[in-house]
Parts: C-alpha cells; sequence; structure tokens
C-alpha cells in the first residue's frame, strides 16, 4: 500500500482514510487513487467498519490533481494530451460512485485548500466537517480544465445551478462560512477543534444502527433521481428490512426501558 494514503481503523469501527501527500498540499496521484479505490472497496465489504472519515495530512484537505503531472501531460502533442487525461480521469470516476454506495456513512474531515478534484471528494461524502481557515475552488478553469471529481453531477444539486456556474465558470474561492451558507459543508468549527469535532461525529454514526444508516443513506442518494411514487415504495421496501435487524428490536426494547439501546 503507498504512503501516499494513510489507512487505519480504529477500537470504534471508524476507518481514517489520510490523503497523505503534505509537500503538496495533499495534490492526487495514481498512486494514492489506486489505493484509495482498493481501500474502499474492502471497506464496502468489512461490516467492522462502521464509519469513513476522508481528511489530508498537514494543514491541508486537497489541493486537486498535481500539477507537476498535468506538465508533463501538456509538454505532448495535442491527441496524445486529450488521451492521457482522458485516462486520468478513468482510473478515478469509480471512486465517486463508490463513495455514494457504502453502506457506512462518511464524512469529510477538511481544512486549508480544497481546489478542483478535493471539491468532488467533500460534495461526496455524506457530511463535511471544515475548520474555518478551509477555502474552496474549482480552480480546473484557472489552467484551462473543466471540472471533474464528480463536481458537475453534485455540485448543482447541492448549490443550485447559478452558484454552481459561479464556482466553475469564474473559479470563483470561497471562504467556509460561504461554503457553510452554500451548503458545502455541514458545520465551520475552528482549525484546532476539526479533529474532535470529526471524531465525536464519527464515533456517534459508529454507534448508531448499520441497517437503518445504509438505507437512510441510500434511500436520500436514490431520490435525486426518482418519483414520488418510486421514493415512496423503497422507503417501504427499506423500513422492512430494517425492522428485520436486530437493531430494531433492541431500539425499541431500550426505548420503553428508558434507556441507551
Amino acid at each position: 500500500m503507498t504512503d501516499h494514503l494513510r489507512t487505519e481503523q480504529d477500537a470504534h469501527g471508524i476507518a481514517w482514510l489520510t490523503f497523505n501527500r503534505p509537500q503538496l498540499r495533499n495534490a492526487t496521484s495514481e498512486e494514492m487513487i489506486t489505493a484509495l479505490h482498493r481501500t474502499l472497496l474492502r471497506i464496502e465489504a468489512d461490516p467492522s467498519v462502521r464509519c469513513v472519515v476522508l481528511r489530508g495530512a498537514g494543514d491541508h484537505f486537497m489541493a486537486g490533481g498535481d500539477i507537476n503531472a498535468f506538465a508533463t501531460i501538456a509538454s505532448q502533442p495535442a491527441p496524445e494530451r486529450r488521451a492521457l487525461m482522458q485516462e486520468r480521469l478513468a482510473r478515478s470516476a469509480p471512486i465517486f460512485s463508490l463513495l455514494e454506495r457504502l453502506p457506512q456513512p462518511v464524512v469529510a474531515s477538511v481544512r486549508g485548500a480544497v481546489a478542483g478534484g478535493g471539491v468532488g471528494f467533500v460534495l461526496s461524502c455524506d457530511l463535511a466537517i471544515a475548520a474555518s481557515d478551509a477555502r474552496f475552488v474549482l480552480a480546473q478553469v484557472r489552467v484551462g480544465l473543466s471540472p471533474d471529481g464528480s463536481s458537475s453531477w453534485h455540485l448543482p444539486r447541492t448549490v443550485g445551478m447559478k452558484k454552481a456556474k459561479q464556482m466553475a465558470l469564474l473559479g470563483e474561492m470561497l471562504d467556509a462560512p460561504t461554503a457553510l451558507a452554500w451548503g458545502l459543508v455541514n458545520q465551520v468549527v475552528a482549525p484546532e477543534e476539526v479533529q474532535a469535532v470529526t471524531e465525536r461525529i464519527a464515533r456517534q454514526l459508529a454507534a448508531s444502527p448499520r441497517h437503518a444508516l445504509a438505507h437512510a443513506k441510500r434511500l436520500l442518494n436514490r431520490s435525486l433521481g426518482n418519483s414520488l411514487d418510486e421514493q415512496v415504495a423503497l422507503e417501504g421496501q427499506a423500513i422492512g428490512l430494517c425492522a428485520e435487524s436486530d437493531d430494531f428490536v433492541a431500539g425499541i426494547r431500550a426505548f420503553q426501558a428508558s434507556r441507551k439501546p
């Protein structure tokens, strides 16, 4: 496993995945993307993992693509540039669908720079906790590229089309309070509190009923493309499956006894 991605699972069942290229503000590499894909596939099939946290080493979350790698691509003839860039994106594309379908909730713990594909990673997470020093920018336009990292799909659904175009076409940087107001993140805290707040939320998720969280996540994600009738039918299926679980029985008994399940 490359050291471009650090992985650890704690005693609470929280998988901490750390982008680990702090000298480059955690810009992506082929090694990082490959390791992340493999790790998420393993997590998807591992019921001992109850929650996933994405974070960056050092003072930044992720600065998007590696400019040095882009410079190598830019030195090639035009047809080769096209093929190399499309191949690069093809390697990372499955990760964003995987983050959505994971049964475990995924939390982004964000500090400093969140640029380019880093915005896509934050948007792909179920919850996001940001430090007050976080800055968000779809920087691709500044180097002659269009958005990637699933941001063109997530962003209009998160902030609305006009604001999404404002970010993508103008390359404007958003500070943390604006990101909170626009709905990119759930909470903004002081930089020194990010780890503690993330850990508290992750532990709460890890201690919650696994099946209930998985079905809630799936229902909400599917709702974006469903009619009302389709969605209500899915709710019925999901709640029936939840009722089959031991968590449901334990939760009802605990409620009746006025205690925590």
